[in-house]
């Protein structure tokens, strides 16, 4: 049996079908454990913890040799947390919540050893690397754009901000309406970007308002606003920004980043995707908007596609885009495929929950609250 569900927004018109078959019948192997982000490296597995408690590592290294699940073979234990991964070379950069960034030398994978690390503001939950560069998606504080050149001595070269971070540090609900007008006086303003005046900090409007009761620190409040994700094409990065929306900007000068477009939603974006010049950003309860960035000065919205349940984030692997839709039970891994008219299959992948995804080395890699599951896609 199938469902066929239609949305339609501006000149976009999307068709979504459900096959009742999962369309990845078994996994290559799982592994037990909560996480968040994975890659792969001269055939191991890195795997970064989900909130590491105190003691637990924060990266788990498998050796991806010989058959069945693959053995552990090294251990990485942060002061932080492990939220984001990636690589530069023999490098592991670690997006390393309220510490900023930690760079890891993989040399030797049974002893990862940290080289460096550098302190930024905000809470940094995604980094992506580029040549001599990486940029951290950082809440509040912005993207922060660091040189690492010599992986022993990085060093932050520029942050842009669109938007000035809240200058309290509690708050309570009636404390907040209105708290986030803009503050353009910035101290130490030589690395801030502050391009526009316009407030968006608007308590009603931020998911981490909803019946608040009790007080709330802005470093929580962080992790579901301000930059949330980036991704880069050529010169151009996009930036989810939360409840601002999108923003693209102008990385030709990594030490002087220049805003090209904003573009609000109706609903703060979480996670994007790049895929034929059409961005997927996952809004939440709001599905995923799809947006035209061939011109990334002027970014239009062509429509949009719900899922079963909440999408969380999105991947892809070959010309599949997978999806993890959240916490609902069922069929929580979906397979996205577009055609050259636009008409949109969306099919149940696999079961279980799904809190994120990621794609490395050929491997699709599908993380529960217990548990990752590695499949051929």
């Amino acid at each position: 049996m199938k469902r066929l569900f239609v949305t339609a927004l501006g000149s976009l018109l999307v068709f979504i079908t459900a096959a009742a078959e999962p369309l990845l019948s078994k996994p290559l192997f799982e592994i037990e454990g909560a996480f968040e982000d994975a890659v792969i490296h001269k055939e191991h597995l890195i795997l970064s913890a989900r909130e590491a408690e105190m003691g637990e590592p924060d990266l788990r290294i498998f050796s991806l040799h010989g058959k069945g699940t693959p053995k552990e073979s090294g251990l990485y234990y942060s002061t932080g947390n492990a939220h984001s991964i990636a690589l530069s070379g023999q490098f592991l950069l670690i997006a390393n919540g309220e510490m900023g960034v930690d760079i890891v030398d993989l040399k030797n994978l049974k002893q990862p050893r940290e080289v460096a690390s550098i302190e930024l503001e905000g809470f940094s939950q995604k980094v992506v690397v580029s040549g001599d560069f990486a940029y951290v998606a950082s809440g509040f504080y912005g993207m922060h754009t660091i040189d690492i050149s010599n992986p022993h001595a990085p060093h932050l070269v520029s942050t842009f901000q669109a938007y000035a971070p809240p200058t309290k540090s509690m708050l309570t609900e009636e404390e907040a309406d209105g708290l986030f007008a803009v503050n353009s006086e910035q101290e130490g303003g030589g690395a801030l970007n502050m391009e526009s005046s316009e407030n968006y900090y608007d308590a009603d409007d931020l998911p981490a308002y909803e019946d608040v009761e009790e007080e709330v620190s802005l470093k929580d409040i962080e992790r579901s606003d301000g930059v949330m994700d980036l991704l880069l094409s050529g010169n151009t990065a996009f930036i989810a920004y939360g409840s601002a929306g999108i923003i693209s900007v102008d990385i030709s000068d990594p030490g002087n980043i220049k805003k090209l477009q904003e573009l609000r939603l109706d609903w703060p974006v979480e996670h994007l995707l790049l895929d034929k010049g059409l961005l997927h950003a996952v809004t939440g309860v709001g599905g995923v908007q799809l947006i035209d960035v061939t011109q990334p000065d002027k970014m239009t919205l062509q429509g949009n596609y719900r899922t079963f349940c909440y999408p969380q984030d999105l991947v892809q692997a070959g010309e599949t885009i997978y999806i993890a839709d959240g916490y609902c039970g069922g069929d929580s891994l979906i397979a996205l495929t577009f055609d050259n008219d636009y008409k949109t299959t969306l099919k149940p992948a696999y079961s279980g929950d799904v809190g994120n995804v990621a794609a490395s080395g050929g491997m699709l890699f599908s993380m529960a609250p217990d548990k990752v599951y590695a499949f051929k896609p």
